[in-house]
């Protein structure tokens, strides 16, 4: 499936956790990306969206934090909650956001 394609414009969701803001910085900024190639592209933080809202949507893009190569507990639980959910046919992709702490030289 492509999105955009013969079927009309496709719709995608990202869907993000942040906690400081980066990440929601990140997914709206894909967001603008997709609209400015005529894509329906809405953003969502996931305490704002239920698993069944991902139906209605073509492509799903999450983003999260990493903290020691991990995702947070309320990702975690919000994935397990897509097991219910029917998404076949739909396109995934995620990203995530983590900071880099500088070791200074001594």
């Amino acid at each position: 499936m492509e999105l955009g394609g013969e079927m009309g414009v496709g719709r995608a969701l990202m869907v993000c956790y942040t906690v400081y803001g980066n990440t929601e910085n990140a997914a709206k900024a894909v967001r603008d990306g997709l609209a400015s190639a005529a894509l329906e592209a809405e953003c969502r933080k996931i305490q704002d969206t239920k698993p069944d809202d991902l139906e209605a949507f073509d492509a799903i893009i999450f983003g999260t934090p990493t903290h020691m190569e991990d995702i947070p507990d309320d990702v975690r639980r919000f994935m397990e909650a897509l097991k219910r959910v029917d998404l076949r046919g739909k396109q995934g992709s995620a990203f995530d956001t983590h900071t880099r702490m500088n070791k200074s030289a001594g």
